[in-house]
């Protein structure tokens, strides 16, 4: 009965609360539908800068908590790629690993407007935001040999199974511009930490294969496609100690969704 009278009380004052506003009672000026296209970036043991030169799409609901939080859940599609030559130092480019991955994200974020907003109307013209929450993402690296793609999780290059799924924690900032009565653009930049090394399918060190393990061997180490000598299993192929991330950059149109239905 406590529980019940507490939960009922906090209710009474989070209505008083919007009773206060002229625009109070349009709880339908409360909840938005986004569209977003952007751009989507790795870093990791394949890539030690941020470059995000992929694209990126997304989905998000929205619902206003108060004049300055909202509370978003977001599902988005991206690319990811890197690979060796790329790198700066030789023998990175020697180790001639490479992966590309097209990821799925879903996300429960909280975003907090640096201006209050009391009615959609009124909102105003430029508002800055900061943003953070918690996710999911998809983990499938994927490489080319011969011309044929290959599902790098499926063939444990390092000997060790990894999930399909990770954990993400988002983090970023953006800015709102009103550009219509019931339309809003958001530019937005997030990144995201996850809990696992394997976005590219490199971590630890290099296992124990031989030329008999066939396609498994020859994806485990490619030095040999740079005339060098195979790796000894030990040896190391990835930094363990660091996982791997993402950002995506990113342009959404924000609607009312009582002026869309």
């Amino acid at each position: 009965m406590k529980y019940l009278t507490t939960a009922l009380t906090l209710l009474v004052c989070h209505v008083m609360v919007y009773s206060q506003s002229f625009y109070a009672h349009r709880f339908e000026d409360q909840n938005y539908i986004s569209f977003g296209l952007g751009t989507a970036g790795y870093y990791g043991d394949l890539q030690h800068q941020l470059i995000i030169p992929f694209p990126a799409a997304s989905l998000e609901l929205s619902h206003k908590l108060g004049p300055q939080v909202k509370i978003r859940e977001g599902l988005s599609y991206f690319l990811l790629r890197a690979k060796d030559s790329n790198q700066k130092q030789q023998d990175l480019k020697d180790r001639n690993l490479s992966f590309k991955s097209a990821n799925i994200e879903l996300s429960l974020t909280f975003e907090l407007l640096f201006l209050p907003i009391y009615s959609y109307r009124g909102r105003p013209k430029v508002n800055p935001f900061i943003f953070g929450g918690i996710g999911g993402v998809t983990v499938n690296p994927r490489t080319t040999l011969n011309g044929k793609s290959h599902n790098l999780r499926k063939y444990k290059t390092e000997g060790k199974r990894y999930s399909g799924l990770a954990l993400a924690i988002p983090i970023g900032l953006g800015i709102e511009f009103a550009i219509a009565r019931y339309v809003t653009l958001i530019s937005e930049f997030g990144y995201r930490f996850t809990t696992t090394d394997y976005l590219d399918d490199v971590s630890t060190v290099y296992t124990d294969l031989s030329p008999g393990d066939g396609i498994r061997y020859r994806l485990a180490d490619r030095t040999p496609e740079m005339g060098i000598a195979p790796k000894k299993a030990g040896m190391i192929r990835g930094n363990p100690k660091v996982n791997d991330g993402y950002a995506i950059f990113s342009f959404k149109l924000q609607y009312n969704l009582a002026q869309i239905f």
